[in-house]
């Protein structure tokens, strides 16, 4: 069997590890070749090249031109994203199979909403996919879809994303820059709630006993107007609440995993997730979590073992469980191992993959 990989954007982003950790587990499991394409060349091209897929991107050429160069036909075309489901028409056009994952939880409405690129109505896609099977990350996310999913009868089913696992054992290098480390890992705009982590960390430091604790915000892309000005933002508010030196930025980059392994806790305060990657990576080093409850994290975290929720926009709930986790910070070793055999029981790579071959074949 052959893939086709059809991405909305070549730019370092959980879906685009989640798609590198499927083609992998696919080509390692059931000798499934594939060929990715995306609208831009970026870093998460040269990741694709370095693993050994071809990776080309639709910047001026047709598909159907791409396909030609390389001689492949494939049987099935996989969609990674609502943004990347036009190829829809093609899997009609050229007899494939067609599977979309959806990662994204977007309003039903368009033109409105925290995404920065622009979507048409939710039905008129949906309507698109009444001959494809659709993929989702979490349980959540397929009830937000639960309307369009019944009005056009869609075949779909609930398998958890998943992180190259290889990848992740071979990093040995370690970052760290205080006793304890809280990593915000994604990009850098409005809606991972990059301010309020900010706030909730500023908070954090004024209590009585913290010492020698520091902040990362790491994948900053200056992608857009938007980013530029977002990191602005926060800069200049690290600087208004006198704890700059505190705080660190990071540019987007292949390899994050030494900021992860020397971070004491992993944190995201988003508005909107469907199953965010960053968990997943966090769980597999053992590190706990602490995020708004939005999307399908609470499928992803088990309260009080592997982490702590709270409600998107509370900074003080935040920095309470920052506090908590302070305050334990001697317990944190001994508690990685609960969280990575949660990871190995629940998320990994070879459970998402299998899943995904059973949905193949039905």
């Amino acid at each position: 069997m052959k893939i086709l990989s059809s991405l909305h954007s070549y730019n370092i982003t959980g879906v685009l590890k989640q798609n590198i950790s499927l083609l992998k587990y696919l080509r390692t499991s059931a000798g499934i070749d594939a060929l990715v394409i995306g609208p831009n060349k970026n870093l998460g091209m040269e990741i694709l090249e370095e693993e050994g897929f071809i990776a080309e991107t639709t910047f001026g050429r047709s598909i159907n031109d791409i396909l030609h160069r390389h001689n492949f036909h494939p049987d099935l075309i996989l969609s990674e994203s609502l943004f990347s489901s036009d190829v829809s028409d093609l899997s009609k056009e050229i007899g494939a199979k067609h599977i979309i994952r959806i990662h994204e939880e977007i309003p039903f409405q368009s033109g409105k909403g925290l995404w920065l690129l622009p979507y048409r109505p939710i039905n008129e896609y949906f309507q698109k996919f009444r001959n494809s099977k659709v993929i989702f990350p979490s349980s959540h996310t397929a009830n937000h879809y639960r309307m369009p999913l019944q009005e056009f009868d869609i075949d779909f089913s609930v398998i958890h994303g998943s992180i190259d696992e290889e990848r992740l054992k071979e990093q040995k290098e370690v970052l760290n820059f205080s006793d304890f480390q809280i990593l915000q890992l994604g990009t850098l705009y409005e809606r991972k709630g990059g301010i309020n982590t900010l706030e909730s960390f500023f908070n954090f430091l004024n209590k009585e006993g913290v010492e020698n604790a520091n902040l990362i915000f790491a994948g900053v892309r200056n992608a857009n107007e938007k980013e530029i000005q977002y990191k602005e933002r926060l800069e200049r508010r690290a600087k208004e609440l006198g704890i700059e030196e505190k705080v660190r930025f990071y540019d987007s980059m292949k390899n994050p995993y030494a900021l992860m392994k020397g971070s004491s806790i992993v944190t995201l305060h988003s508005y909107s997730e469907c199953f965010p990657t960053v968990f997943l990576e966090a769980m597999y080093f053992g590190k706990m979590i602490v995020s708004s409850n939005v999307g399908g994290v609470g499928e992803q975290v088990y309260e009080g073992v592997t982490g702590y929720l709270f409600n998107s926009g509370d900074i003080n709930e935040q920095s309470n469980a920052f506090s908590k986790l302070y305050d334990e910070r001697h317990l944190l070793e001994s508690k990685s191992k609960i969280i990575k055999d949660r990871y190995i029981d629940y998320f990994s790579q070879e459970s998402s993959g299998d899943k995904f071959l059973n949905f193949l074949e039905k």
